[in-house]
């Protein structure tokens, strides 16, 4: 299936992007592994779904409760830890590794480093979470977002995103069954940052992919795959379209030949060339996938079977309404 694809995606404020991979910046001294997080789901429930919003952006955006407070999160598969702004551990009465509550100093949240708090529960739809280390930063976002619920809560289940009903769904994976017609691409959780990839073409050459929930772009290409094949060979530089312009601080902007994605050729994809400092240039990957992209299909986590299944949507989605119609679409196989 080749797919044209548009250049026509609502962004969110550019600095989001900056907490996405915090892993790679200060975390006040404290080093960081892959914690283990305790995930309850009732042993009468195969499944439990949470529903979506979309405030502003397509993202795929859940409530939580914690502490009794209700909080609205950001699901990232691109964060391989659940980040809280300053102002929502205060909201829950958090405390940092030497017992101190988090509070507002003058001028506001402007803090670097991101101070590690423990959550003794967290309920996500009808899971209860526990043993959870959040990590607290200025997370440079609109107040609607108040924090990132990373892929440290991916380990235990098969997650869902259905962009059709406007729900995340995550499946005790024995119980769940896959789709006839799902195409099934290698999902792996690996380096430092942990970051979750499956494999792409871009062209011809295969390459591992970091799938980015929390990016607002179609794709990203890292600048040691850029150095090691021709700019020709994949495609051409373009000037950054105003849709993407908020991404420009990023780097360059790249229009890519075609994109191989499981079973879908996606042809025409714009793309973001970053600079060497960009935190993409420091991960273990050649590209990345992102969140304008990846709404367009139907998509289950399976990190327990390493493994990502993927279908095509029937409907229009639910989440993404927001967006402009796009009559560039091709469905020619």
């Amino acid at each position: 299936m080749s797919l044209r694809i548009p250049l026509c995606v609502p962004l969110l404020a550019a600095t989001l992007l900056q907490a996405s991979h915090l892993a790679g910046a200060e975390f006040g001294n404290v080093p960081r592994t892959r914690q283990h997080v305790d995930m309850v789901l009732p042993p009468e429930l195969d499944s439990t779904a949470v529903a979506a919003q979309t405030p502003e952006y397509d993202y795929w955006t859940v409530q939580v409760t914690l502490n009794g407070q209700k909080l609205r999160l950001v699901v990232d598969t691109g964060a391989e830890a659940t980040f809280l702004s300053p102002k929502a551990a205060m909201k829950c009465g958090l405390k940092d590794a030497f017992g101190h509550g988090f509070e507002s100093p003058p001028g506001g949240f402007q803090r670097v480093a991101a101070n590690p708090a423990k959550i003794a529960r967290m309920d996500v739809g009808a899971i209860t979470v526990s043993n959870l280390e959040a990590l607290v930063c200025d997370l440079q976002a609109p107040d609607w977002i108040e924090g990132l619920l990373g892929t440290d809560l991916f380990t235990q289940f098969l997650v869902e995103f259905d962009p059709e009903r406007g729900r995340i769904v995550f499946w005790n994976s024995t119980k769940f069954r896959d789709p006839p017609d799902a195409a099934i691409l290698p999902l792996r959780a690996s380096g430092s940052p942990v970051v979750l990839t499956t494999e792409v073409r871009i062209g011809e050459i295969s390459v591992p992919a970091m799938l980015d929930t929390g990016h607002p772009g179609f794709f990203v290409l890292t600048p040691g795959f850029f150095q090691a094949h021709r700019l020709e060979e994949i495609g051409e530089k373009i000037p950054f379209p105003p849709e993407l312009g908020r991404l420009s601080h990023e780097g360059e902007c790249l229009q890519l030949r075609s994109v191989t994605f499981g079973k879908w050729k996606l042809e025409k994809v714009p793309g973001v060339l970053p600079r060497k400092e960009n935190r993409f240039g420091q991960l273990p990957v050649s590209a990345a996938l992102c969140g304008a992209l990846l709404s367009r299909y139907h998509c289950y986590y399976d990190l327990p079977k390493g493994r990502l299944l993927v279908t095509a949507l029937t409907k229009a989605p639910v989440l993404g309404s927001a967006r402009p119609s796009s009559p560039g679409v091709s469905n020619e196989r």
